[in-house]
């Protein structure tokens, strides 16, 4: 008799693919002097969407004072600039610099490349269906965390 796969089984899959892409993250950053914390919190400070520390912070669940050390690391290189809100001065605007800019363009160019690499033994109707089924995963697990309350 076949024994049944765990249904949480397709989750650890997931989870190693996420620790194993921080890796090709981390090679990507190499050279730039940026953590892998660092790096994600200047990319989404260039293409995020929301610019206010608190906004940001809660994007990439990191709490609000580490992302403002993350923050004001970030600034200390010329790479981010914060200023105090116009309507609010306790909030905290962020704006990548042309040098935070060049920096993320270089690691995500690097990045860009890699992943090409990396999926390139796969058919475009292959990515196109785990694509698909990854994006309605992410779907039904935020109508769940909504349902429960998160």
């Amino acid at each position: 008799m076949e024994e049944q796969e765990s249904p949480i089984a397709i989750f650890e899959d997931m989870g190693e693919i996420v620790r194993r892409l921080q890796d090709i993250y981390e090679i990507a950053l190499q050279g730039t002097g940026l953590s892998l914390e660092e790096g994600a919190t200047l990319y989404r400070v260039a293409h995020g969407g929301a610019n206010s520390q608190k906004m940001l912070a809660d994007q990439l669940r990191i709490e609000t004072p580490t992302f403002a050390r993350l923050a004001r690391r970030l600034e200390i290189r010329g790479l981010i600039r914060r200023f105090e809100d116009d309507n609010d001065r306790r909030v905290k605007q962020l704006f990548v610099t042309t040098e935070g800019m060049a920096m993320v363009s270089k690691f995500t160019e690097k990045l860009a490349a890699d992943t090409a690499e990396l999926l390139s033994a796969f058919g475009r109707t292959e990515l196109e269906a785990a694509k698909s089924v990854v994006k309605d995963i992410s779907t039904s697990i935020g109508d769940l965390a909504r349902a429960r309350g998160r």
